[in-house]
C-alpha cells in the first residue's frame, strides 16, 4: 500500500516535536526533530524547517515571559501560544530588500 492513499492532506506536525523529551530546556528545529519514519519525509523540508524555526522563536518568547520549559508551553499555555499564532497567521512580515514605510 501506497502511503499517498492513508494519509490525508495536508496533515500537522505537533508543538510536542519541537524539543527534546529528556533536555528540560532545549528546543529543536529543522532536520533534527522528532518524527517517524512516515513524515521524515515531508516535515523535513526547507519551507517546513523554516516554518518550525519561527514556532521555535515565538515559544523561547513565551518561555522567557512565563519563565517556564519549552515542555511547559505545551502543558500550561498551548492555547494562549496557539492563539497568539493565529494571531500573527496572515500578517505581513517584514521581506529583505523592501521598504518599510
Amino acid at each position: 500500500m501506497d502511503c499517498r492513499e492513508i494519509v490525508d492532506w495536508p496533515y500537522f506536525l505537533p508543538y510536542r516535536i519541537l524539543y527534546s523529551r529528556n533536555v528540560n530546556n532545549m528546543f529543536m528545529a529543522g532536520r533534527n526533530v522528532s518524527v517517524s519514519h512516515d513524515a521524515s519525509g515531508t516535515a523535513r523540508v526547507m519551507r517546513t524547517c523554516g516554518i518550525m524555526g519561527e514556532v521555535v522563536g515565538y515559544a523561547a518568547r513565551f518561555c522567557i515571559k512565563y519563565s517556564c520549559s519549552p515542555r511547559q508551553i505545551y502543558t500550561d499555555h498551548l492555547e494562549e501560544f496557539l492563539s497568539f499564532l493565529r494571531s500573527i497567521e496572515n500578517k505581513e512580515v517584514f521581506k529583505a530588500g523592501s521598504t518599510v514605510t
